[in-house]
C-alpha cells in the first residue's frame, strides 16, 4: 500500500522486500508484481538508495505457475527501476520442523502412504532464515556486495525423498512411498485450489517436478556464514521430545499425588499434556 510505504520508509536507507504471495492465491499479481511497482514508486520518491530483494530459485522453472511467473515479473521490474536492487534468489528457507514447508511435508509423512510428486529426486537447499538473516545483515553493511543476483540456500542438499525419509527417521516412523506422475499431482492440485487453503498448489506441483542447478557457495564464502544444518534442528527437536517426555511425567505425577482417587500416570495423559503444550507453543521455551 503506497500511503503506508510513504510513512514507513521516510529516512531508510535500505528496504528488505520479502513480502509475497505463494501459494497461487487471487491476489497473487496484485501483491507480487502491483507491490513490487509499488514499492519502487515510493523508494523512488523517497530517495531509498537500497533494496535487497527476496526472490525465490522458482524463477529458473521452465514451466512457471503462478509464484514463480509474478516473481520473474517482479525481478523484472526491480532490475529496470533503476535503484540498486541486491536480489537474493533462495532455495527452500525454514524455521524449524513446523513451520512451513517442513511443516508441509511432516503432514504428508503421517498419512498412511506418503505421496511423493515424480521421482522425489529434485534438489533443495534448505537455509535457516536466521542464517538468510545473518546475510542479509551483511549485504547492508558491506557495500561492495551490493547490486547482485546471489542464489541462497544452505551448503546440504537434500532431494524430496531424503527429506522425508530424514523426517519419518526423527520420529521413528516407517512409511510407504508413492510417487505420483506428474499429471496426476496436477490434476489434484486443480481440484485442490477450490478449497480456502490447498494443502497443494499447481505452484507446488511444479517446483517440485523440475531439478534446478544453483550454487550458494559464492555467497556463502563472501558473507563468512556459515549455516547450521538440517541435522541440527531435526537433533534439537529430538531432544526437545525427549525432554518433553520426562516433563510431561514429572509434572503428572506430582500433580496425581496430591488427587484423590489415586490417578494412574499413562502414555496417554503424557501425550495429552504433550499436546496441549505444543497447543499453546510452550514446547520451546
Amino acid at each position: 500500500d503506497s500511503t503506508q510505504l510513504r510513512s514507513f520508509l521516510r529516512g531508510a536507507q535500505c528496504v528488505v522486500h520479502c513480502a509475497a504471495r505463494k501459494n497461487d492465491e487471487k491476489d497473487s499479481y496484485e501483491v507480487n508484481i502491483g507491490g513490487a511497482k509499488n514499492l519502487i514508486t515510493v523508494c523512488k520518491d523517497l530517495g531509498v538508495p537500497h533494496i535487497i530483494h527476496i526472490s525465490t530459485q522458482s524463477i529458473y522453472l521452465k514451466k512457471q505457475g503462478v509464484y514463480a511467473h509474478t516473481k520473474t515479473l517482479a525481478e523484472q521490474l526491480f532490475y529496470e527501476s533503476n535503484i540498486l536492487v541486491t536480489t537474493l534468489r533462495c532455495s527452500v528457507i525454514y524455521d524449524g520442523i513446523d513451520t512451513g514447508i517442513l511443516a508441509s511435508m511432516r503432514r504428508f509423512s503421517k498419512l498412511p502412504i506418503v505421496p511423493i510428486i515424480g521421482d522425489g529426486n529434485i534438489r533443495f537447499y534448505p537455509l535457516h532464515r536466521n542464517d538468510l538473516a545473518k546475510i542479509i545483515h551483511k549485504l547492508i553493511v558491506q557495500p561492495e556486495l551490493q547490486g547482485k543476483m546471489y542464489d541462497v540456500g544452505g551448503k546440504e542438499s537434500f532431494t524430496f525423498n531424503t527429506l522425508i525419509d530424514l523426517i519419518l527417521s526423527s520420529e521413528h516412523r516407517r512409511k510407504i512411498k508413492i510417487h505420483l506422475p506428474l499429471s496426476i499431482s496436477l490434476c489434484i492440485a486443480r481440484l485442490m485450489q477450490y478449497l480456502p487453503r490447498p494443502p497443494l498448489t499447481i505452484s507446488n506441483v511444479l517446483g517440485a517436478s523440475e531439478n534446478i542447478i544453483m550454487d550458494p557457495l559464492p555467497i556463502l564464502q563472501k558473507t563468512g556464514i556459515e549455516p547450521r544444518t538440517l541435522h541440527t534442528i531435526f537433533n534439537h527437536q529430538e531432544r526437545l521430545i525427549r525432554n518433553m517426555n520426562d516433563e510431561s511425567r514429572i509434572i503428572l505425577e506430582y500433580i496425581a499425588s496430591t488427587a484423590q482417587p489415586k490417578i494412574i500416570i499413562t502414555e496417554i495423559l503424557c501425550k495429552r499434556y504433550e499436546d496441549a503444550c505444543n497447543h499453546l507453543q510452550l514446547a520451546h521455551q
